[in-house]
Formats: structure tokens, sequence, C-alpha cells
């Protein structure tokens, strides 16, 4: 039975930690301050909060920690997004919120890098030196017109402004790459260069019984991109002119029996087609100006 000594002790103790708390709380410190988080979801930088609208943005360390290499593993990241491939990589498609387009050269969902459009063969590509990757969701076609029914993925590179060259590698199993990204200061606090590159190869995992041949599923990529960026310290805007060539040599659609999917082997004798194969060239380029964020005035 619930004594009325146990009902003391009870409110004795519960009352003893509402005035530890707040004291607990003032030893650890007053306020935290959160990191501020711009974004260009409606082609101006803002503050996320401010953003009229469904946008989440994704950070380069969150993407290095969840492993995103390409557009496709965006899906580790983003809540809500789906991206497959439609038998190739040429032919990706993108789902936000369960809205995609079964036409191809239609795509429901956009790709931007850098301000540019990208061509629907090439959604699925390498990621190099991104400092951002912002969703937006629902139709965005007043800002970003055409194909943008269900949303927009935009992709921010990284502008710094002071010299740098990093140089990164990552081996597994079966996939090997290496790259590099620089920045040089050509007029101090004013002009800047930044170069890129980025190699991947996979050494397949299909192998051909038949005719002895392994790993006939290899694909190997290489991305360059150059940019000259005028970003005056103190100006209004900045601009961007730059360019990017991306190549992909594969061998992809590879055709084997259900029975020897966990075996990962390939029967020429029983499936009379020759290797499938995919070379792909997307050269993009553009020259982007962006109005510098508006700040209001501290508080006093």
């Amino acid at each position: 039975m619930f004594s009325a000594t146990r009902a003391r002790v009870i409110s004795a103790v519960c009352a003893a930690c509402l005035v530890a708390s707040p004291v607990s709380a003032q030893n650890q410190g007053d306020t935290i301050q959160l990191e501020e988080l711009v974004v260009t979801a409606n082609k101006r930088q803002q503050r996320l909060d401010k953003v009229d609208g469904a946008v989440s943005a994704v950070t380069a360390a969150r993407l290095a920690d969840n492993d995103v290499r390409e557009v496709s593993d965006l899906q580790k990241v983003l809540p809500g997004v789906v991206i497959a491939n439609r038998g190739s990589r040429p032919f990706a498609n993108v789902t936000i919120r369960g809205i995609s387009s079964p036409d191809f050269y239609n795509p429901a969902v956009q790709v931007y890098v850098d301000g540019v459009p990208q061509a629907s063969a090439n959604f699925a590509q390498d990621l190099l030196d991104v400092s951002r990757i912002e969703l937006l969701r629902g139709p965005q076609g007043s800002l970003y017109g055409m194909n943008a029914f269900a949303g927009v993925l935009n992709i921010t590179t990284e502008k710094p402004r002071e010299k740098r060259i990093d140089v990164f590698a990552t081996a597994s199993e079966r996939l090997f790459a290496t790259g590099t990204a620089t920045t040089s200061v050509l007029v101090p606090e004013t002009l800047f260069l930044d170069l890129g590159l980025k190699e991947r190869y996979f050494t397949g995992q299909i192998r051909d019984i038949d005719r002895n041949r392994n790993d006939i599923d290899w694909s190997n990529g290489l991305l360059g991109r150059a940019a000259l960026r005028y970003a005056p310290l103190g100006g209004d805007f900045d601009a961007n002119l730059f360019a990017s060539h991306d190549t992909v040599r594969s061998r992809e659609e590879t055709y084997i029996l259900d029975s020897d999917v966990k075996q990962r082997v390939f029967r020429s004798s029983v499936i009379r087609i020759p290797y499938s194969f995919l070379d792909r060239e997307v050269t993009t380029a553009g020259l982007t100006d962006q109005p510098r964020q508006i700040r209001s005035a501290a508080p006093a």
C-alpha cells in the first residue's frame, strides 16, 4: 500500500531535482552557439531557417561520414529520395516523395551543379570537391524550369578563399579511387582558380566461366574540373566561370541467369550476346553569378 511516508520521500527527491537542474545547466554555460548553414535554394544566399520551402541540406562532412561518392549514393543521407539505374547509369531515375517519371527524356527531378542543369544521361555522376548538397522538395519550376516537378538536387562545390592542395584516395575490395582538389589565389581576396581531378576504377565481380574471363563488368571513370572565380572581399556578388569533363567507360547491363546470381557467373554458351559496353563523355561549362548573403544588423 502506498504510504504517506513514501509519498513525502518521492516529493522531496523530485523537488531536489528541480532545484539542482538550473544550477547544473548554468555551470555548463548559458548558451550554445550552433553553426550557421547557408543555402542557395532561392538563387541567393540565405540561412536555412529563413527559406520558405521544404529544403534539406547535407554538408561535406556528412557526405564523407556516410561514404557518399556519387549522386546515386545520396539516398543514404536524403530522406524520401530513391535513385536507381534502369539498366545502366545513363538511365538513372530519381524519385522524391514517391514522384518519378517513366520517361527517361523528361525526368521529374532536375540535378544542378553550381547552378548549371545536368543532362539526364549524366545524373549518375561522381561527386568531386563538394561543399554542400541541397534537396528541394516539391515543384520547383518557377525558379528551376522544366523537369523539376518532384524537386531539385542542387550540388555546390567548394569555394575556398585561401591556397590549398587536397589529395584523397580510396581502396576497397573492388573499388579504387584517387583524386586531388586545389585552389590558387591569383589576386588576393579577389580572384581564385580551382582545379579538380578524380579517377575511379571498379574491377568488376562477374566471371565468364565458358571463356574463362574474369571481371567482365568492370568500369573506369575520369572527372576533371576547372573554375575561375571572381569573389572580391566585401563585394556585392560572386562570379564563377567553370568547365568540367566526365568520361565513363564500362561494361554494364550484363545479363546472367537467375541461378547464377549468387555465384556471379556468366555463361556465354547459353546467353549468346556480346558483352555490353558503355562509353559516355559529357562536357559542361557555365558562367554564373550570385548575390551575396544579406545580413541583418545584430540586435543591441
